[in-house]
């Protein structure tokens, strides 16, 4: 099928083959973790609307309010490392103490998004902010905690996920600022 109909000639698979290269190169010989933290709040804050949305038509007071509170406060934070990241990175090379500290720091926040315990229903899904689609393995729904408990109807439930979240979010905002700091010192 792949041969005749998907990518005759293979070029998508060579693609994509140069594209993760290339990305796990970058990945491997960055001094500071090169990931863009101001852009994945923006991206996270258009989430949250079909939340807002469906929490309304169920005429629950829950909302996404707190998270989108927690996901302003990651924008500032990403900000302001960002200007401080490029800086040091102008200055000239980073000490081994300093990169170890800011990138240990940035490796935080991707474990705040997680859920050691993993999601209610599929503990091997530790990720809170993308899974694979419970109806429809395909699929991917974003934050799962939070939109798996509006499906099952649990109004409290659905705001101790959002709280959940919020709050992963807050830490995450606390190590990108942690991470700052590092390369400050």
């Amino acid at each position: 099928w792949m041969e005749t109909f998907g990518d005759p000639g293979y070029r998508y698979h060579a693609t994509a083959a140069r594209i993760g290269a290339a990305l796990a190169l970058r990945l491997a010989n960055a001094d500071i973790i090169p990931y863009d933290y101001v852009e994945f709040a923006r991206t996270m804050r258009r989430y949250l609307p079909p939340i807002d949305g469906a929490i309304v038509r169920r005429k629950w007071s829950a909302s996404a309010g707190a998270l989108g509170v927690s996901l302003d406060r990651l924008e500032r934070s990403a900000t302001s490392f960002g200007a401080v990241r490029d800086s040091a990175l102008a200055g000239g090379p980073i000490s081994k103490s300093k990169r170890a500290a800011t990138n240990a720091a940035l490796l935080r926040v991707e474990r705040a998004l997680t859920r050691p315990q993993g999601l209610r229903t599929r503990p091997w899904y530790r990720n809170l902010i993308y899974a694979a689609d419970e109806d429809n393995g395909y699929a991917t729904i974003v934050f799962p905690s939070v939109n798996e408990a509006i499906r099952t109807g649990d109004a409290a439930l659905t705001r101790s996920e959002i709280d959940d979240l919020a709050r992963r979010f807050e830490e995450a905002a606390a190590a990108v600022d942690d991470a700052a700091r590092a390369l400050k010192r």
